[in-house]
Formats: structure tokens, C-alpha cells, sequence
């Protein structure tokens, strides 16, 4: 996959292995990047806030939601 220039900077929320992408899939459309890290990584938010869920949740797997 090519890189494309945006006109804006943005910061990987976490470091880890992307192991899936936006896009098609045999079931429908994949909405989400998922990635891959240890338990414990520090993740990055684009503004300061409250954890307001930090667990496994469904089809979501694990994850974290800021408020």
C-alpha cells in the first residue's frame, strides 16, 4: 500500500503490530485498525480525559475508550 500525503501529522495511538486494516472483508467491512501489543502498553489520546472502559468487549476485542 502506497502513503499517502494527508496535510496533517498523526501519531500511532499505540506501538504494536497491525494485524488487521480497514476494508472489505468476506463477512463486510472491517471499521476498525486493529493492533497488537502486550498487556500494559501505554496508549496515546489525542486530548486528555477519563478512561471510561478499558476491557474486552465483543466483536471489539479488547478496548479502550476515553471520554
Amino acid at each position: 500500500m502506497a502513503n499517502t500525503t494527508l496535510g496533517i501529522s498523526l501519531v500511532r495511538p499505540v506501538n504494536g503490530t497491525i494485524t488487521s486494516r480497514f476494508g472489505r472483508r468476506r463477512s463486510g467491512i472491517h471499521t476498525g485498525l486493529d493492533i497488537a501489543a502486550p498487556s500494559g502498553t501505554p496508549i496515546k489520546v489525542v486530548n486528555s480525559g477519563t478512561v471510561t472502559f478499558a476491557s474486552y468487549n465483543g466483536s471489539y476485542g479488547n478496548l479502550v475508550k476515553v471520554d
